[in-house]
């Protein structure tokens, strides 16, 4: 199964458009099938140009029970961002209405990694820093993190069993780990051969979580 967001342009007004999404089933043979009664929309209102970074959705996953199907919007100056998730039900169908948790602040949530049997998710956060949003608790804590200008894409490592932060702007890549209790800490903060090639005749080296990275 997956699904789709769209923007939509609402033809009678020819300004306002509204952002939804719908879902699919998937075989290997036939492509994709529309799931009956999966079409939902965001409440979002845009405009023709679209306002640009704020208030669009940014991401659509499932729960890691396939029980949800979660959708990460970016706030702007007048709204903050939120976490919308709508249940699934046996036949696939979505329910009419979702919940939201709403990060602290004028919340700008992008991408959304998925923590492993917690029921939870690390979302980096513009705004914030990198959310940890608890979907079973209903709640949110956030981790700063040293220099963060736009914190956007995040990933999880089997192998260390931490996450990865990208800062699109610095290019920097922080490692975050997360204890049981959904609290998060850096473990090193990382330049990448993107800022390396602005300083060709430096050295560039990881730092601790009490430090920034640093250029030699």
């Amino acid at each position: 199964r997956m699904c789709f967001i769209a923007t939509v342009l609402k033809l009678r007004m020819l300004k306002p458009r509204v952002q939804r999404f719908r879902c699919f089933s998937v075989d290997k043979t036939n492509g994709l099938s529309p799931i009956s009664n999966s079409i939902r929309s965001i409440r979002l209102n845009q405009t023709t140009p679209a306002t640009g970074f704020g208030n669009t959705a940014s991401q659509i996953i499932f729960s890691e029970d396939d029980t949800q199907l979660i959708v990460s919007v970016k706030g702007d100056e007048s709204n903050s961002g939120f976490i919308a998730l709508w249940g699934i039900n046996s036949d696939g169908s979505l329910e009419d209405k979702f919940v939201t948790i709403t990060p602290p602040g004028n919340a700008q949530p992008f991408s959304m990694t998925r923590i492993p049997g917690k029921n939870a998710l690390v979302v980096p956060d513009p705004a914030n820093g990198v959310d940890i949003i608890d979907l079973a608790g209903n709640r949110s804590n956030t981790l700063q993190i040293p220099g963060q200008v736009q914190l956007g894409w995040s990933s999880f490592s089997e192998l260390t069993q931490t996450y990865f932060i990208t800062d699109v702007v610095t290019s920097v890549i922080t490692e975050i780990s997360i204890d049981d209790n959904l609290e998060a800490s850096i473990v090193q903060v990382c330049p990448t051969l993107v800022l390396a090639l602005f300083f060709p005749l430096t050295r560039v080296s990881c730092s601790n979580s009490t430090s920034s990275p640093t250029l030699a």
